[in-house]
């Protein structure tokens, strides 16, 4: 569903039954939309097969309901996982909230059992993380343990197959009668724009722009990759009541990700902001060799990084380059290696 008077624009569907490449989420076109089951449907099995639309209530709170009854997703390089299936979309006047509701499915023939992806959530102005709301779940999970985030879905890499919201003709995994996803709007949106300027060998500025009624924000940081929202995961958290901020006692010549969170007074707490990428400059005082043969074990190095002053080119453009990964080392714990996936290292 597209909101507003112009139609959705190609492309309408992901690339392929098991990609999440392609498809309205990663489009700059294709805005302000609801996608409640977002693939390729057709007739179910049991008929009649109907799209209704229908408005209840009085004016200011009114409910439209948007409903498609008895459908299946469409077969195409894999056969149709859901045979059968019925869902509804509610729209609520005046709150501004969402709700996906869904019917049972019967699974497809269990000859054909095999995963599909479907895009299940919101989108806004573009596909920037602050702009979407996505549903993730794997195909062999149930509907209950279906999980919300804000960003896209991944893309596969390597031998990691996406998630998106994936169903497949299981029997065990299929929705139950009535499972309803509800879906508010946020009371405080989430840092945007994020800049590093001032970069120097153990520190930078942060600026940002934050939401109109945000009133504090915390910046969180550290190594590239690690985790923002595990307390364990070796970020730092500091606090500011503006939206330029300079972060001291980096280390230089390492890498970190940074990410904000507004405060909106008693309107809570944003989500987290996309990560913003930085490097500090190397040391201005360069380490001096003169014992032989030597050794550079890249142990000192934060996963994740290069030595200071080193860049790795994508010559061939294929995605993969040289990387500094944990637990190969001939000393521990790092070794340079040639990077296929982190699953599948070569």
């Amino acid at each position: 569903l597209k909101l507003g008077a112009t139609a959705p624009v190609a492309p309408y569907f992901y690339a392929g039954p098991q990609v999440t490449t392609g498809g309205p989420l990663n489009s700059t076109t294709d805005t302000n939309l609801i996608l409640p089951f977002n693939t390729d449907l057709t007739a179910g099995t049991t008929a009649p097969t109907e799209y209704r639309v229908a408005t209840t209530g009085t004016a200011g709170s009114r409910i439209c309901t948007i409903q498609w009854k008895n459908v299946s997703d469409k077969a195409s390089t894999i056969a149709a996982q859901y045979a059968n299936f019925s869902f509804q979309v509610k729209l609520y006047e005046g709150t501004n909230e969402v709700d996906f509701v869904y019917g049972t499915a019967t699974a497809g023939a269990t000859s054909t059992v095999t995963y599909r992806t479907v895009a299940v959530g919101l989108k806004g102005s573009s596909p920037a993380n602050d702009q979407l709301l996505t549903i993730q779940k794997s195909s062999t999970a149930p509907w209950s343990a279906s999980t919300a985030q804000n960003s896209d879905y991944p893309v596969a890499t390597g031998n990691v197959a996406p998630t998106a919201h994936n169903i497949r003709a299981d029997a065990t995994v299929l929705p139950e009668a009535g499972r309803t996803y509800h879906l508010t709007a946020p009371t405080c949106r989430v840092p945007t724009n994020l800049v590093a300027s001032n970069i120097t060998t153990t520190s930078a500025t942060i600026t940002f722009t934050g939401p109109s009624n945000g009133t504090a924000y915390a910046l969180v940081y550290g190594p590239p990759f690690f985790d923002p929202t595990d307390p364990a995961g070796g970020g730092t958290v500091v606090q500011t009541t503006g939206t330029s901020y300079t972060l001291t006692g980096l280390t230089p010549g390492n890498g970190y990700d940074v990410y904000a969170v507004a405060q909106c007074g008693t309107s809570g707490q944003s989500f987290l902001s996309n990560y913003l990428p930085i490097s500090t400059a190397c040391a201005a005082t360069p380490v001096v060799i003169s014992t032989f043969p030597y050794v550079e074990n890249f142990d000192a190095l934060q996963e994740g990084t290069l030595p200071c002053g080193a860049q790795s080119l994508d010559v061939n453009k294929d995605g993969y380059t040289w990387g500094l990964i944990g637990g190969f080392g001939n000393s521990a714990p790092n070794a340079l290696v040639y990077v296929y996936n982190k699953d599948n290292t070569t």
